[in-house]
């Protein structure tokens, strides 16, 4: 059976433009989205032959069922609370995705070894001004914000999980193009 890649957050710039794209290369890809009101970005990832499933990375009995049901060999967690105008207001909620939800994943990892890869932000080098200054791994990251720290909580998590099994990362993502998905 071939294994699945499995997308959180669809609905957003990254999981949206990655579920399409690996399903254009003929990849399996099942897609989760929180809330849906944009019926035309659901078209066209149905389209696309990306399966959708509701589901809210806090809800731990829905991503066990979705891990159970589905031979899942890599999920993309591109699934946040994105944008500290949104978090700041809304901590709670950022946490429960940012964190909780990371959370909830590597505990599934240890229990249907997939590989996760955390998609993160660059915004916690918050403290880094200069266009110019170069970010490598050796720059401590500097949240100043609910978003970028809640992200870089998660990124904290991830790291300590890979320690033991080696099937996690983050990828930092510091720009974002193309038409607003909002």
């Amino acid at each position: 059976m071939k294994k699945k890649i499995l997308v959180l957050g669809s609905f957003g710039h990254i999981g949206y433009s990655l579920s399409r794209y690996l399903s254009i290369k003929n990849y399996k890809v099942i897609a989760t989205y929180n809330k849906s009101k944009d019926k035309q970005m659901l078209d066209s990832l149905k389209k696309a032959n990306v399966r959708l499933i509701q589901c809210n990375l806090k809800n731990k009995q829905t991503l066990r069922k979705i891990f159970q049901s589905n031979n899942i060999g890599t999920c993309v967690c591109a699934a946040a609370v994105s944008h500290d105008s949104v978090a700041k207001f809304f901590p709670e909620k950022a946490i429960d995705v940012n964190c909780y939800g990371i959370q909830n994943l590597i505990n599934l990892q240890k229990l249907y070894n997939f590989k996760l890869i955390n998609i993160s932000t660059g915004s916690v080098f918050q403290e880094i001004k200069s266009p110019k200054l170069k970010i490598t791994e050796e720059i401590a990251p500097t949240p100043k914000s609910v978003y970028s720290t809640t992200k870089r909580l998660g990124e904290i998590l991830i790291n300590n999980s890979h320690e033991i099994n080696k099937m996690s990362c983050n990828l930092r993502i510091s720009w974002i193009y193309g038409p607003p998905i909002i």
